[in-house]
């Protein structure tokens, strides 16, 4: 566990993604594998999002993993999107998969990634991380003590790369918040200005200045925008 806490350490004093990439290389021979991925999604609107990859895949295989698009058969990747819990790609090759995933999976295993895990990782702020660790041999003996040590370390690498990414800091006042929400409800001008108790001139004048600061065309792009970034978010 001493190294662990160890190379939790060095994340948080990390200052850059090639440090990273030298720490996950330290925690790959921590649980006893070869092979690292993070990969960070950070959505930018509803359309687009910026991802970064940190890596040490074999160079063959990530040449042919970019060029022949294979995330869209990647079944790991369609795991994590809506799971939380990690996963073995031997549990993986085990479930319900189409036949372009169970190509895809023995592509991969052909290309030296035969035995790992993958553990997800959801943010507030329409953020996604998915981190694998991997061997090129098929022996799965160690993957279950490989996981429970790999989940000690991830949220600190989920932690490190939102921080490296972190964008410039938008603030809402209140009552541009509390507008905002009440269009997402639907609510008009009017509508909300009758609820929160002030006049239609008011709440236009709110919803301006919240889509001047997010950079928005529109009351509606505002809140979409306002979602992504964590600023609005559904009640609980």
């Amino acid at each position: 566990m001493k190294d662990v806490l160890e190379i939790i350490e060095k994340i948080r004093m990390a200052e850059s993604k090639d440090e990273l990439g030298n720490i996950l290389g330290e925690m790959t021979s921590v649980i006893g594998l070869e092979y690292y991925l993070l990969g960070h999604t950070k959505a930018e609107s509803m359309l687009s999002s910026e991802t970064t990859i940190i890596d040490n895949y074999p160079s063959a295989w990530r040449n042919t993993y970019k060029s022949e698009k294979l995330v869209k058969h990647d079944p790991s990747v369609e795991y994590c999107l809506s799971r939380s819990s990690p996963i073995s790609w031997h549990q993986l090759r085990e479930r319900p998969l189409k036949h372009s995933q169970k190509d895809f999976m023995l592509q991969a295993h052909e290309s030296g990634l035969k035995a790992g895990f993958c553990i997800p990782l959801h943010g507030a702020k329409s953020e996604f991380c998915m981190i694998n660790f991997g061997s090129s041999c098929d022996d799965t003996a160690h993957i279950d003590s490989a996981i429970l040590k790999a989940q000690i370390v991830a949220p600190a690498l989920f932690d490190k790369m939102a921080q490296l990414k972190k964008r410039a800091d938008i603030s809402l006042t209140k009552r541009e918040t509390e507008c905002l929400l009440w269009v997402s409800e639907g609510k008009s001008s009017w509508e909300t200005s009758v609820i929160i108790g002030c006049s239609e001139r008011t709440v236009v004048f709110h919803l301006t200045n919240a889509m001047s600061k997010l950079g928005c065309a529109n009351r509606y792009q505002a809140v979409s925008k306002a979602i992504i970034l964590g600023l609005i978010r559904p009640a609980i």
